[in-house]
């Protein structure tokens, strides 16, 4: 997504209300101006345009709404029995998602059974519209669960 910034526009939120280390932290001040640091990574270009280059945690917006990632992986770790779990946006087009896509191994109900739990649990922005049963997980070079090869994984159609 490439983004001009609008130089005419002023920011809503003085800050956080009672909290000013909070406030201090989340709107510093840069160059003479206050701004308010939203969790989104960006460059800005030679021409001045802003280029949305992903986020510094796993914050996605699905249907208006802002999920956290790690709050479905913890219903999804208690739906299924399984510690080895993921949950990613796909397909993510201008800064939002279609939907939650979860990935389990090593659970001990199916996919279905996950679903139902997950239901009584989540408001329905929140539950993911498939759940794929892996044997393993990919993993990075640190050893945690790669999410952008789940995700090349969802783009490549691996799953039917």
């Amino acid at each position: 997504m490439i983004l001009r910034p609008d130089r005419s526009r002023k920011q809503v939120a003085l800050g956080y209300f009672k909290d000013e280390a909070l406030t201090q932290s989340r709107f510093p001040t840069i160059g003479g101006r206050r701004w308010y640091l939203t969790g989104d990574l960006a460059r800005q270009d030679s021409d001045g345009l802003l280029h949305h280059l992903g986020r510094v945690d796993n914050q996605v917006k699905i249907q208006g709404n802002r999920v956290e990632l790690e709050e479905v992986e913890a219903h999804l770790r208690s739906a299924s029995g399984s510690e080895v779990v993921a949950a990613v946006a796909w397909p993510v087009q201008y800064g939002t998602a279609a939907k939650l896509v979860a990935f389990v191994s090593g659970a001990t109900v199916g996919a279905s059974e996950i679903l139902g739990r997950l239901k009584d649990r989540l408001p329905s922005y929140m539950i993911p519209a498939r759940i794929h049963e892996l044997e393993t997980m990919p993993a990075n070079t640190n050893g945690k669960i790669d999410r952008k090869a789940l995700v090349r994984m969802l783009d490549d159609n691996l799953f039917r």
